[in-house]
């Protein structure tokens, strides 16, 4: 009995969202917990007497995050230890790996673009939140040869 193309594309289709699905959940949580724990190193540096940097904070950031990573851009906006509001950023792009419901044990790779902000609040210690953007067109240069797909996948917020 002879599958129509349809159905073929159909299972297709859910099987790659699927993926896509996966790898952005993995990504998601990993960057979410390297934040959790800037935010941490952050705060245990700050109370043993010499507190760092948010240029410190961002170079751990893109030191921890992954081994694939590359850097887009990155941003001191108030190197002050004592700051508020937003004191810095750093934006990456990552792999992420995911696998399908229909084939499991296939993983795909995809591109992700995240931005990590150090912000603090007046009397606060700092804080580093993470989250996924779109990525630019040119987020994955012809030079930089990561083991996922040439050109980076949109994400949706």
């Amino acid at each position: 009995m002879a599958v129509p193309l349809s159905a073929v594309l159909l299972i297709t289709s859910g099987c790659v969202d699927s993926a896509h699905e996966d790898a952005r959940g993995s990504i998601t949580a990993h960057i979410e917990q390297v934040a959790a724990d800037a935010t941490e190193w952050a705060r245990q540096d700050q109370t043993s007497g010499s507190p760092s940097g948010t240029r410190e904070i961002l170079d751990r950031i893109v030191a921890t995050v992954h081994a694939n990573a590359r850097e887009l851009s990155s941003d001191v906006t108030e190197p002050d230890v004592d700051g508020i509001g937003s004191l810095g950023e750093v934006r990456l792009v990552l792999e992420g790996t995911g696998s399908g419901w229909l084939w499991s044990q296939v993983e795909a790779l995809y591109i992700f673009c995240a931005r990590f902000e150090v912000t603090r609040s007046p009397g606060q210690p700092r804080i580093v939140s993470a989250e996924l953007f779109d990525c630019p067109p040119d987020a994955v240069p012809s030079g930089w040869r990561p083991t996922a797909p040439a050109a980076p996948s949109a994400t949706s917020s």
